[in-house]
């Protein structure tokens, strides 16, 4: 059986949306879940941890309970919407490995890379949120949302692992990175939609882009796949200029009836 990875746009911490996402990974014999930011973690709260654990987000172990119903592990990296207060007391932010934070859910920290299927994957969470002065600091927003210049080297360090790896072992690959896993994407007019109404914030997300194009500049992916903008759409090879090798799939989130799944299927 080949190797498949379904990836998911937003959950919000939807608990029926993740339900429907999972059951239809089960059914298409999906090896995994992958989940591209804006888990939910840490928006509903359990009076005290799970068992054996250190987790208190409640959205955490549903989904951990529905995993191993199912037998499908999900992965999930962090978007603009997440509980990073929570997720630092879990000791999990910024780490440089997996953390598995209960059986069968496991964070991927930004700039962690995995083989799956012979294929190298590479996450990198994190996005600016255009409505932050109507949310409350470290209830409903949390400064930790965004990419910084840690989370780039650490990225890249992983990168250049790989390459030297390559170069060792003599393999002529054609990229150190086959897909790229990311929750914001590289140009947000890539989106398709009227952005009029954002244009004025285009400043200040900018910053975060510009970070996570820093590294697909390096990665080379033959996919990259985001979320964050609640819409389905493919970019074509050649249609972005500074990834002209790059196939880019958007995702929608919890909100859409469809379009906010990918399946990809090792070769």
């Amino acid at each position: 059986m080949k190797d498949k990875t379904l990836v998911a746009g937003d959950w919000h911490g939807n608990l029926m949306h993740a339900e429907r996402v999972m059951r239809e990974a089960a059914r298409l014999g999906a090896t995994r879940v992958l989940q591209i930011g804006d888990f939910g973690y840490g928006w509903s709260l359990l009076e005290k941890p799970s068992p054996g654990s250190n987790n208190y987000c409640a959205f955490t172990q549903e989904i951990s309970r529905l995993a191993l119903e199912v037998k499908i592990p999900v992965y999930w990296i962090d978007g603009n919407h997440e509980n990073f207060d929570l997720l630092e007391a879990a000791g999990a932010f910024a780490q440089n490995e997996p953390v598995g934070l209960l059986p069968d859910v496991t964070y991927l920290p930004r700039g962690v890379t995995l083989e799956w299927g012979g294929q190298r994957w590479l996450f990198l969470g994190g996005a600016h949120s255009v409505d932050k002065a109507h949310r409350t600091p470290h209830q409903s927003w949390w400064e930790q949302e965004e990419l910084d210049l840690r989370d780039v080297a650490r990225a890249l360090g992983h990168v250049n692992d790989l390459r030297t790896e390559d170069f060792s072992r003599g393999l002529a690959r054609p990229r150190p990175i086959d897909v790229m896993a990311v929750h914001d994407a590289p140009l947000h007019s890539l989106v398709p939609g009227d952005h009029s109404v954002w244009a004025h914030k285009d400043q200040d997300t900018r910053p975060n882009r510009e970070k996570l194009m820093q590294v697909a500049l390096q990665a080379r992916p033959a996919l990259l796949v985001h979320g964050h903008y609640h819409v389905r759409y493919t970019a074509a090879r050649g249609v972005f200029a500074p990834l002209p090798d790059t196939l880019i799939e958007g995702l929608a989130g919890d909100g859409a009836v469809a379009g906010s799944t990918l399946i990809v299927e090792a070769p």
